[in-house]
């Protein structure tokens, strides 16, 4: 069993504008969907969001349980 926490919704899904609206809904800060958001409508690689998720939530799950490790 892997202990990596991946998205729900790949970069692939995010082509979609209703998939990257709920997403910029569900997983962000509001500050940061504005960002998000123009970066889709201007047609950018929107990877990095997804990656930067993972990263957010592996770094609040190592603060609140110190056995955990990544794999």
């Amino acid at each position: 069993m892997s202990n990596r926490i991946t998205c729900p919704i790949t970069t692939s899904d995010l082509k979609d504008p209703m998939t990257a609206i709920r997403f910029a809904v569900d997983y962000m800060q509001p500050e940061e969907s504005h960002y998000f958001l123009k970066e889709l409508l201007a047609g950018e690689d929107l990877s990095s969001w997804i990656e930067a998720w993972e990263y957010d939530q592996e770094e609040a799950r190592r603060m609140t349980d110190p056995n955990w490790t990544p794999s």
